[in-house]
């Protein structure tokens, strides 16, 4: 399929890769530019710990992320959203932060049986190179629990074990 982007207004972008369409606000050209910023430069727009349970707005992703903290017996059904995830709170690591990628980070996605390179999970995806580097990921410490608007990971996933739910949604 045809690859296109188009500048819009406001510094908004817009980007057609495999069917589907990629908003970005904030959009670095290339990888090597991410790269070639040295990581005092990068630290403030990188990292945003997150209100639990609460709202958070990020900046840097023009996002606002909802947190709340469900009883399981509270939640009957969970919802097919890519604005969404349900995540059983107590697998996650604690304190959660919304960041970019790094180099090396790996992600053990729904369904799947093991982990894989995120790069790796992008281009499976087909998310255009040049917004990689700019996409929001919950993390905690090195593990990845949520690629927004994508998938969530697999050993986080709600399952008949779970007591409490972290239920997540971003605007």
């Amino acid at each position: 399929l045809e690859e296109w982007g188009l500048d819009l207004a406001g510094g908004i972008k817009v980007y057609r890769a495999g069917g589907k369409l990629f908003l970005s606000q904030c959009v670095i050209d290339t990888e090597q530019d991410l790269k070639s910023q040295s990581y005092d430069e990068r630290h403030d727009e990188r990292y945003y710990p997150l209100n639990m349970p609460g709202i958070t707005f990020i900046p840097f992703f023009n996002i606002t992320l909802n947190v709340s903290i469900l009883e399981r017996e509270k939640v009957t059904e969970i919802p097919s959203d890519p604005t969404a995830a349900f995540l059983d709170y107590d697998t996650i690591k604690k304190p959660l932060q919304i960041r970019r990628r790094l180099p090396g980070d790996r992600f053990h996605p729904l369904g799947m049986t093991c982990e894989k390179k995120l790069k790796k999970f992008f281009i499976d995806n087909k998310v255009p190179r040049n917004i990689r580097g700019v996409w929001p990921l919950l993390a905690g410490d090195s593990e990845i629990f949520w690629v927004l608007g994508l998938r969530i990971g697999h050993p986080y996933r709600v399952t008949s074990n779970t007591k409490r739910i972290l239920k997540m949604y971003f605007k």
